[in-house]
């Protein structure tokens, strides 16, 4: 079965965003992995970058 990273990143968490990804969303042909990433503007985006999570996601979802 093929699997589907995707992260979530925010600065300020989305409770029932980041509840919809890891419970509710699912798909029968695909296993889907789901990992929240509290942004930290004093880092600046290039940890994003780097973070191990984000370079092997398949789908980022950014809430600015």
């Amino acid at each position: 079965m093929d699997k589907i990273n995707i992260v979530y990143i925010d600065d300020d968490d989305d409770v029932i965003l980041s509840r919809y990804l890891g419970e509710k969303y699912t798909n029968p042909n695909f296993q889907i992995e789901h990992e929240d990433i509290l942004f930290d503007p004093n880092k600046g985006y290039e940890s994003l970058i780097q973070n191990p999570s984000v370079m092997h996601a398949n789908i980022i979802i950014i809430d600015s």
